[in-house]
């Protein structure tokens, strides 16, 4: 006998939240379901309480692996799951005790292949929850149930949020179409949930907050600094299923839509170095890939997205930075005179900006030539200011020489 539901937990070194996460889900109302715990390579003493939790609940299924990623745990768990229906949980969140009850109880009555519920956020430092509603457009989505992709309003991708944990999956439906989590570092989930929702033949909503997602320092979301060309993997894949079902005609407009949006949220999400790459790789590379460039205004949903893409299309990545460059000095020359932490923490990324220019030099992405070739030496000169005269100084000079160069 198969049980009502597998619930799949990737766990990576979550020893502070996993006790609460775990309570949450083996306490579910609905006892018919088998808990499927990926360790990706823990360093804590995840594994223990894994264990500890094992022995007194018998429908706790331990499964091991090196460190591959979210992606990779969640398929590993795919594998081996039994459940009429699949629910992907992350184990620093937790949820409420009804959850699994109630979404399977609507699943089984609309005989639905996704089940999509509420969910809030969970601020950790301030032990507040927050309203999200956002994940679920309730302008976009029918309001009978249950209904299928082709009856949702324009702009699909927007109409609910592509994270897979405050869903439930038929796994018969996800196994007809071979849907696996892409092994990417972030955005893992993207083309998973959007294949199987613009896939799907029946999907309910329950309005009713049942995840409660942990917003916590130092989480996965920071990560998009170093992983933030897996946007590019996860979109690549969604029009994949679009082209390979043929919809990508029916859903070209929502598509261009989307990949603009998240473009977009994703290089104003990092700074720096990273933030220089994707602006040239968005304005001369993946901007026609995606086909986003080239229509009238009111193609694009958002103006603000539209904006921006016009501002990025007419305007160079150096530009740009160097335009940043310069607001940041302003804001430094407005607390000039001021002995406070935050005129030296300007002062300090100012320098910092004057070194990632030289990075900046050498890139195959950034042909910016003689622009920056006195570079080298003003780092070289700085350095040895610095050891001979001390760090105020130094700030005082370069700010000095900053104001004469860019101020005029």
């Amino acid at each position: 006998m198969h049980p009502k539901i597998s619930v799949i937990f990737p766990i990576y070194n979550m020893e502070m939240y996993l006790q609460e996460c775990l309570e949450s889900i083996t306490n579910q109302t609905l006892r018919d379901i088998e808990i499927i715990c990926v360790d990706d390579g823990s360093t804590d003493k995840s594994v223990e309480i894994l264990e500890s939790f094992s022995e007194i609940d018998e429908r706790i299924i331990i499964v091991k692996q090196k460190n591959k990623g979210a992606g990779a745990a969640r398929n590993k768990g795919l594998e081996i799951a039994k459940g009429e229906y699949l629910s992907f949980l992350d184990a620093d969140d937790f949820f409420e005790l009804t959850m699994l009850e109630k979404s399977f109880e609507q699943a089984k009555a609309l005989n639905s292949d996704i089940v999509i519920y509420r969910s809030d956020h969970y601020f950790d430092e301030e032990q507040k929850f927050v309203e999200v509603p956002w994940t679920i457009s309730a302008t976009k989505i029918p309001r009978h149930m249950p209904f299928s992709p082709s009856e949702v309003d324009t702009n699909i991708f927007r109409s609910i949020v592509g994270w897979a944990w405050d869903k439930l999956f038929r796994k018969s439906f996800i196994d007809e179409f071979n849907l696996k989590f892409q092994e990417i570092r972030i955005y893992n989930d993207l083309y998973f949930v959007f294949s199987a929702f613009i896939l799907s033949r029946r999907i309910s909503i329950i309005e009713e907050v049942f995840a409660h997602q942990r917003k916590r320092a130092g989480s996965l979301s920071g990560s998009k600094e170093s992983a933030w060309k897996c946007v590019y993997d996860g979109l690549k894949g969604l029009e994949k299923t679009l082209i390979e079902h043929n919809l990508y005609n029916k859903y070209k407009r929502d598509f261009i839509n989307y990949a603009l949006y998240l473009n977009l949220y994703t290089l104003n999400s990092i700074h720096d170095m990273a933030y220089l790459e994707m602006y040239a790789l968005l304005r001369d590379k993946w901007f026609d890939e995606f086909a986003i460039s080239g229509y009238e205004k009111r193609y694009y949903f958002s103006p603000q997205d539209y904006k921006q893409l016009l501002y990025m299309q007419e305007t160079e990545a150096m530009d740009d930075f160097m335009s940043k460059f310069k607001s940041l000095h302003e804001k430094v020359v407005k607390l000039e005179g001021a002995q406070d932490e935050n005129s030296d923490n300007l002062s300090q990324k100012i320098l910092l900006c004057e070194s990632e220019l030289n990075e900046i030099k050498d890139s195959i992405s950034f042909r910016i030539g003689r622009l920056i070739t006195c570079i080298p030496r003003k780092i070289r000169s700085g350095i040895r200011c610095y050891k001979e005269h001390g760090m105020d100084y130094t700030l005082g000079r370069f700010k000095c020489k900053v104001k004469n160069t860019i101020g005029g």
